[in-house]
């Protein structure tokens, strides 16, 4: 097992640094490190990483299929997102319960946090969310059968690519 997290400093590092896409392996480990960050975090009053670090950890509960728990901490990133204005973790927070809700069928639920995001990451010119968001709002109307929604979506999605 690769080294704990001992200090705030570790901590930090480790949330801001980690990438879903850098070989993520939703394992003992990872909760390990994450767990051990947020409660140095939390220890060291440093509020402006509870985001960032929440949506990892609802990211590690989505892919065990822990849905309750993943929900749990949208919730507390999108709480403390908000009151720190940090729109990007607000956004990601909010896919995230998009995709929670899609998992679970609750695809009325899943429409508007995809209405809500597309309307936040408008007002803050947010394009990769804007890109993301397009990309979902089309996968949930290919799951209602909604061809030409699909399309359109689609296709307002190529237009935040670049």
């Amino acid at each position: 097992m690769a080294a704990i997290i001992e200090t705030i400093e570790e901590a930090e590092h480790f949330v801001t640094n980690l990438k879903r896409s850098d070989n993520w392996v939703s394992n003992d480990e990872l909760i390990a490190k994450l767990k051990a960050s947020y409660d140095l975090i939390q220890t060291n009053e440093r509020e402006d990483l509870v985001p960032i670090t929440c949506v990892h950890i609802a990211l590690y509960y989505i892919d065990l299929g822990e849905y309750g728990e993943a929900w749990h901490y949208t919730e507390t990133a999108r709480i403390k997102a908000e009151e720190q204005k940090n729109y990007d973790c607000l956004l990601n927070a909010i896919s995230l319960q998009y995709r929670i809700q899609r998992y679970l069928g609750n695809l009325d639920v899943a429409q508007e946090l995809l209405n809500e995001q597309i309307k936040i990451a408008l007002e803050y010119e947010n394009n990769e969310q804007l890109y993301s968001a397009y990309l979902n709002l089309a996968y949930q109307y290919h799951l209602l059968k909604l061809k030409q929604d699909c399309i359109y979506a689609f296709e307002k999605a190529l237009n935040y690519v670049f």
